[in-house]
Order: C-alpha cells, then structure tokens, then sequence
C-alpha cells in the first residue's frame, strides 16, 4: 500500500469515527488536532505525533506513524468517596473502550498494515474552561497509537 493523502485521510477520519463511539455515551468532547480549552468536564483529543522510519527493503520504505490520543476529565471538587471511584472507574473503563475500539479496525479501513497501541499513562494538567481565561486541573490520560505502514514509501531505482 502506498502510502498517500487519501489513505492517510481514511486513516484520520476512522480513528475520529471510532473515538466518537466511546466519547459519545460518556458526553465528552471529541477534539481532532488537540485540545486547547475545555467546553465541559471531558473531553478526547488525537493528533498527529510525528513519524519514523521503520526499515527498507529493496523496494520500500516501511513507516510508522505516531498519533497521540488524550482524554481529560475536570477533576471535581469535592470529597465525596463514592464520587471520587465512579470516575475513577469511568476513567479505566474509558481506557479499555478506546484500546477496545481500536483493536477493532486495526487497518483503519485498510487504510494502514497494522496498528499497535502504546501503554496508557494518566496525570493531571490544567487546561482553559468555557470562553474565559479560568484554567481547571484535569486529569489527563495519554496514550499512543502506532499506525505500521509496510509499504508507505516505494523505492525507484
């Protein structure tokens, strides 16, 4: 497969699309590109990392793509316990959708080889809130998925 802006679109297009599916019964805010300002308590954002050549063979480059994908959740303000674990869970259950979801298409519509998820960290960060400039500390969930293209670059000789 050649590696070209249509199946790098088909790509991008099917991560938000599988994204969406877990963002949208927990009400979070899908973000292609990144997130620069929270318009609730959660929200999803990916976006393209960089890339690395994989290896060559004789007649192809073999590329791995990076995109980072990032949940964040407005870390509440209060004591309650019973509060505290339901996000808490929300939190892995919300890890182990997204990993679930793409291992669901792991050629994102054949638009890459193969996919790989890299392992899910979690700290806190602050980010805007509504139109203003007030900043609430998130916690934040980052995890890497790795788009493997065995063929991204053919080899003219």
């Amino acid at each position: 497969m050649t590696d070209t802006r249509a199946a790098r679109a088909t790509a991008w297009n099917r991560i938000s699309t599988l994204l969406s599916e877990v963002a949208t019964p927990h009400r979070f805010q899908l973000e292609p590109g990144g997130i620069r300002r929270m318009a609730g308590d959660r929200a999803i954002a990916f976006w393209f990392e960089g890339e690395s050549e994989k290896g060559r063979t004789l007649k192809n480059v073999m590329v791995t793509h990076e995109v980072k994908i990032r949940a964040l959740w407005r870390i509440p303000a209060t004591d309650d316990v019973r509060a505290r674990t339901a996000l808490e869970l929300e939190i892995w259950d919300t890890t182990r959708g997204i990993q679930a979801a793409l291992r669901g298409d792991a050629d994102l519509a054949s638009a890459v080889t193969d996919t790989e998820i890299g392992l899910a960290t979690r700290g806190t960060a602050e980010v805007l809130v509504g139109t203003g400039v007030e900043a609430v500390e998130v916690y934040v969930l980052d995890m890497s998925l790795y788009l493997q293209e065995l063929e991204a670059e053919e080899i003219t000789p």
